[in-house]
């Protein structure tokens, strides 16, 4: 094909060369622009693909043009939901729902598999990191018993760090909902979800490196506090669960790994008070270090912050 200038095709057509354009794209857009299909032109009218003369078949065409534009906008979805759960992978704060919302809950169950497979090497990573960070430390379990209504559950949630605390409460699945959070609060516990040797493992204050049972794989668990609530004592506790050996898994196993604090009502509103009053903190610490949690042993701490105030 010989070059022409716009002065040659112009008087080719009868017309002024004004009125031509040098058209530096792909021939297909060109065929696109001619019925203003092109994104720059959908401002403009939209002719009919019957509008358009040819020497060859330009309906056909506009369609194979149109057809081919779809499936490039599908792959580009794929790349751009991949780079999305490829920032998922390598982010520490992005959660599975912040990740359903930028990709939509069907392309989050197409990929289920591939998200699964990351969450298990971001949770070994994660633990790794937690084992370094926390040794020679203990984990803290608080149970916190006392009948249904009083407040266990409030309570535990106003001690911990809501971004950093899993609430786990299904015996089918305790732990299906854990994402590597340092704190749990195992919800209204009964007798026999664990096996009681399940539990004293999971309890136990000298092994950080700890697995909890899930579905299909156990997951590391990254624990420095746990919440246990329920309405049952331990002592009622130990003696409503299933032991095939209570000369082997004592109750003193149990007693020894927790600190046991009986909730009521008047617990529960003295807590709100000091939080409201600003001394949070003094309650937590009170939870912390207090070797007998009552109401009377958070109120001398209280008291004792007070006198020591420089003022």
């Amino acid at each position: 094909m010989n070059p022409q200038v716009i002065d040659n095709i112009a008087q080719k057509f009868g017309d002024k060369p004004e009125r031509f354009e040098v058209w530096k794209g792909k021939i297909n857009n060109a065929y696109s622009y001619l019925l203003h299909r092109t994104d720059e032109a959908r401002d403009k009218y939209q002719y009919s693909v019957k509008d358009g003369v040819a020497s060859f078949d330009f309906e056909q065409r506009i369609k194979d043009i149109e057809k081919n534009i779809v499936k490039q906008k599908k792959a580009l979805s794929s790349k751009a939901i991949l780079q999305l759960i490829d920032t998922y992978a390598q982010s520490d704060i992005l959660g599975h729902e912040s990740l359903i919302e930028k990709i939509g809950i069907t392309e989050f169950a197409k990929k289920k598999t591939l998200i699964d497979n990351i969450d298990h090497v971001k949770l070994q990573k994660k633990h790794q990191q937690f084992l370094k960070d926390f040794e020679g430390q203990q984990m803290t379990t608080y149970w916190l018993y006392g009948p249904a209504g009083v407040g266990k559950t409030t309570i535990a949630k106003m001690l911990t760090d809501p971004n950093n605390t899993a609430i786990l409460g299904s015996s089918r699945d305790y732990f299906q909902a854990y994402r590597g959070e340092n704190t749990v609060i195992i919800n209204d516990l009964r007798p026999n979800e664990f096996s009681y040797s399940d539990l004293l493992k999971f309890l136990d204050t000298t092994e950080n490196d700890k697995m909890g049972p899930r579905r299909y794989h156990d997951i590391p668990l990254n624990l420095k506090e746990v919440y246990i609530t329920t309405p049952y004592s331990p002592e009622d506790f130990y003696d409503e669960t299933y032991i095939s050996n209570r000369h082997v898994d004592t109750f003193e196993q149990l007693e020894r790994r927790i600190k046991s604090i009986p909730v009521t009502i008047y617990f529960l509103e003295l807590i709100q008070k000091l939080s409201a009053s600003g001394y949070l903190e003094i309650v937590k610490d009170g939870f912390k270090y207090e070797e007998q949690v009552t109401p009377s042993s958070i109120l001398e701490r209280v008291e004792e912050f007070d006198r020591n105030l420089p003022f």
